[in-house]
Order: C-alpha cells, then sequence, then structure tokens
C-alpha cells in the first residue's frame, strides 16, 4: 500500500481534487487547475501542503 512505499522512502504521485485527501496525505503539491487539453497544463500554484492551503489559491479552493 501506498504507506509501505513511503516508509521506503518511495516517490508517490497522485491525482486528485479531494481537498480533504489531499491535506491528509500529501507533503508536497503542484497544482495543474482543473482546464485540461490546449488550455491545461499550467501551473497554478506549488509547495508544501500548509503553504498552499494558508495561500488559498489552489484550484481546489475554486469552483469548478
Amino acid at each position: 500500500d501506498l504507506d509501505n512505499i513511503v516508509l521506503e522512502s518511495g516517490t508517490v504521485i497522485i491525482i486528485d481534487h479531494n481537498p480533504t485527501f489531499i491535506s491528509e496525505n500529501a507533503d508536497y503539491i503542484i497544482d495543474f487547475g482543473f482546464v485540461g487539453g490546449k488550455e491545461g497544463g499550467k501551473i497554478l500554484d506549488q509547495g508544501y501542503v500548509d503553504e498552499i492551503f494558508q495561500r488559498g489559491k489552489a484550484s481546489i479552493w475554486f469552483d469548478k
């Protein structure tokens, strides 16, 4: 499971839009937002979880 990978110093990349899951499990966030295709692929914010949630600029704060 994910905990074992992390305990062995592995890297886990998860794509998710659930703020609760992200805040409870992520160490570092790179937020590409909700937009895909031609308009996607732009980093909206990045940083450690506490930094992201304090700034409040991450896409999880926006209505889709």
